[in-house]
């Protein structure tokens, strides 16, 4: 996972998204999560997972702000 989160990019990405998910994880008691998918497109319209990030508790601003500064 680690070399997926840190792969080269390419340079022709015409645009990138971001969302996050609400979930529930199971870890020893059921915990709200919320899961960060960072989905690329490139200019030949192909789409990629760019990466995805798992955090507990509810959405916040420093979160997003920590992935959108990756």
């Amino acid at each position: 996972m680690d070399d997926f989160k840190t792969r080269q990019l390419k340079e022709d990405w015409f645009c990138m998204m971001i969302d996050g998910y609400h979930c529930q994880i199971k870890d020893k008691q059921l915990k709200e999560a919320v899961i960060y998918v960072i989905l690329l497109i490139g200019l030949d319209g192909k789409k990629e997972i760019g990466g995805w990030y798992i955090e507990f508790g509810k959405e916040n601003r420093t979160d997003w702000i920590k992935y959108l500064m990756i």
